[in-house]
């Protein structure tokens, strides 16, 4: 279900089942960009300032989240993608990923022992 996706892991014996449980993105929820959304890349869904610091989205206004359809998606890091070459040596500003920390996906859901509260 991609980012949208929150699986259940259900025992069965010494291992676990994974149930497709509920999909964001499929009940309202974006949290990615739309499959028509403008391609990905610097100059088609986002532009970078000279400092390469901060960016600006571009494209048409996602109906469901009212965001410009750029966000919501971060990319490759090669051509075509955020221009990073993989050199973990250097010092990179990577404006289309930061901006997007804790947008794009759901990262984690822990439910309590109890079971009444999630987190």
């Amino acid at each position: 279900m991609g980012t949208g996706g929150i699986y259940l892991l259900e025992a069965a014996g010494p291992a676990f089942n994974v149930v497709q449980f509920y999909d964001m993105d499929a009940n309202g929820h974006r949290t990615r960009a739309a499959s028509t959304a403008v391609a990905f890349g610097q100059g088609s869904s986002y532009t970078l300032n000279a400092g390469n610091s901060q960016a600006t989205y571009l494209g048409p206004v996602d109906p469901l989240s009212g965001l410009p359809e750029g966000v919501g998606v971060v990319g490759v890091n090669g051509p075509g993608g955020r221009g990073l070459d993989g050199n973990t040596n250097g010092q990179w500003y990577d404006a289309a990923a930061m901006d997007q920390v804790g947008k794009v996906g759901i990262g984690d859901i822990d439910i309590s022992e109890d079971g009444k509260f999630c987190f």
